[in-house]
């Protein structure tokens, strides 16, 4: 089994989330990876939790997306699916073999969205959003921890 394999299919089941954005505040709250499709190998991705300003306003939030595993890439796309440009990325893995990480990127408009995997164990990943746009510089860190089963 290569690599993107390997990590695609250890990311099924719940994981704690906590992020962090450089000047508006921080996020907790839970994500699933759940089949949509073993056949076709597609989880949903949903994340549900509270985001704090630095304000200390409380709002809820969620996100979806759909992982695919199609010939050994991962493809994260919008939701729904039925449309390929849907596509927000494909995780491109570093080939240094003293770390498992993976880049995607998105352009949206002028806006440039660089996204960074970094894969700790199979029980802890970080994912990293540098996004460059003319009005626009900000850094989203998303820690994910596997909830015990």
């Amino acid at each position: 089994m290569i690599l993107s394999e390997k990590i695609f299919f250890s990311l099924e089941g719940k994981w704690t989330l906590n992020r962090s954005t450089n000047g508006f505040g921080d996020m907790t709250g839970l994500a699933t990876f759940t089949w949509l499709s073993k056949h076709n190998s597609t989880f949903l991705y949903r994340e549900d939790g509270v985001f704090t300003t630095f304000h200390q306003e409380k709002l809820l939030f969620y996100k979806e997306y759909i992982y695919c595993l199609n010939k050994g890439v991962i493809e994260v796309y919008f939701t729904p699916l039925q449309k390929k440009q849907n596509l927000l990325h494909t995780l491109t893995f570093s080939q240094n073999p003293d770390e498992c990480s993976a880049i995607g990127t998105h352009q949206c408009g002028h806006d440039f969205y660089k996204a960074i995997y970094t894969f700790v164990d199979m029980n802890t990943f970080t994912l990293r959003y540098n996004i460059q746009g003319p009005q626009k510089k900000l850094i989203i860190k998303t820690h994910f921890t596997r909830q015990k089963r």
